[in-house]
């Protein structure tokens, strides 16, 4: 009796071993996701894959844009805030301020790399576009039909539109059904 038990153990152990090995294959994470991205750490640029939407170009800057690109696209910022350390990524961050061209960036670095777009605000009287030709004034209707399945739905109601997710994607918040501020980037950590 006490053989049959052991065999009856050893068969159900091994039996349990072989289907973890076969679920592991089906519990591999997969991205299903169109908003997910990597950054490169060497250069902090985000790296997007083709087939998902464009979260990182916005007009003629992009997030991962170094700050000597920044300068020959918009030039020289009205104003510069002090680099502070974040400590949820490590880098020194900063803001630069275009009042005229309604934009406010946010700039990261760390000692290996020079500075980076980490995050763009835009307001009034910015005229950037995103890639599917959204900008501020755009309304709900036409942001919703143009990014469709890549909006969060648990980041959206009718005065903010969340494409891709807070941790890297476009927020539109609206005013009256109209685009006010667009950022682009990581809100969340």
């Amino acid at each position: 009796m006490k053989n049959l038990l052991l065999l009856t153990a050893l068969f159900v152990l091994t039996q349990c071993q072989t289907k973890t090995k076969k679920g592991d294959e089906k519990n591999t994470p997969v991205d299903t996701t169109t908003h997910q991205n990597k950054v490169d750490t060497t250069t902090h640029n985000i790296v997007t894959d083709t087939n998902k939407v464009d979260i990182v170009n916005f007009g003629d800057i992009r997030l991962g844009l170094p700050a000597e690109e920044v300068t020959k696209v918009l030039g020289q910022p009205d104003s510069k805030t002090t680099p502070v350390a974040w400590g949820a990524d490590g880098l020194k961050h900063e803001d630069w301020t275009y009042k005229a061209k309604g934009i406010v960036l946010n700039l990261s670095a760390d000692s290996a790399n020079g500075k980076t777009i980490f995050s763009i605000n835009a307001k009034v009287p910015c005229h950037f576009m995103t890639r599917k030709n959204m900008g501020i004034g755009s309304g709900y209707k036409e942001i919703t039909a143009a990014y469709g399945n890549d909006i969060d739905p648990y980041s959206t109601n009718k005065t903010q539109i969340t494409v891709g997710s807070i941790y890297g994607g476009i927020i539109f918040h609206l005013k009256d059904d109209k685009a006010e501020t667009i950022f682009l980037g990581a809100s969340a950590e």
